[in-house]
């Protein structure tokens, strides 16, 4: 098991430090950034393992403190960011373990693993807290308001819906609830008309259009 674990401690320490150093160019939190409640994922600012499976854009907006509704944009297992610290500790404990007979195998293989999933778990929810902590001082209520974006999971009366929309600079979701009766679908292009909290109230930017010219 020796060989495995030291290609796993090489090759996981070589993308941690890359992590690292695009990060800190980035200038995100260990290269991350995900609010008002949560940075993405709370945006990205430069993190290259912020690429997550379901969770393109990078910050997860106001929507934070309502995470239940919205559970994959922090389940660690969907980041390659927690497969990286995985790798990392599982070949570095594995190889330490190893080469100082403090332990055999399969003892070692279960250590190994287990420190390695607890590190995953750790960097992720770590980085996932100091996006929130970025995005709450860098964007304000007002941004909000008046601000575009396209629907990517619908929205309708009493089932909050998410939006992303482009804040500052940043890549946000946000979780929104419809202005009126009516069920808005994915794709469709909002308006963020007020916030209650941190859930948005929205109408399609069409009908916004129209109300306008009407008073026009």
């Amino acid at each position: 098991m020796l060989p495995l674990y030291l290609v796993c401690a090489i090759l996981g320490g070589v993308l941690v430090l890359f992590s690292a150093i695009a990060g800190l160019h980035g200038h995100g939190d260990l290269g991350g950034h995900s609010d008002l409640g949560g940075h993405g994922d709370l945006g990205h600012h430069g993190d290259p393992w912020d690429h997550d499976p379901g969770h393109v854009g990078g910050h997860a907006g106001p929507h934070e403190e309502n995470a239940a509704t919205d559970s994959a944009s922090w389940l660690p297992f969907t980041s390659l960011r927690f497969y990286v610290y995985l790798l990392a500790a599982f070949g570095i404990v594995g190889t330490v373990l190893t080469l100082s007979k403090m332990s055999a195998e399969p003892l070692t293989l279960g250590l190994s693993s287990g420190t390695g999933i607890l590190s995953g778990l750790l960097a992720t929810f770590v980085v996932t807290w100091l996006r929130r902590a970025d995005v709450s001082s860098a964007v304000r209520y007002e941004d909000f308001m008046g601000a575009t974006g396209i629907v990517s999971v619908p929205i309708r009366v009493g089932s909050p819906g998410k939006l992303r929309s482009t804040i500052r600079g940043d890549v946000i979701d946000v979780i929104a609830l419809p202005a009126g009766d009516e069920e808005i679908l994915s794709g469709e292009e909002v308006v963020i008309l007020d916030m209650e909290g941190h859930i948005a109230r929205v109408a399609r930017a069409s009908d916004v259009l129209q109300e306008m010219r009407r008073e026009t």
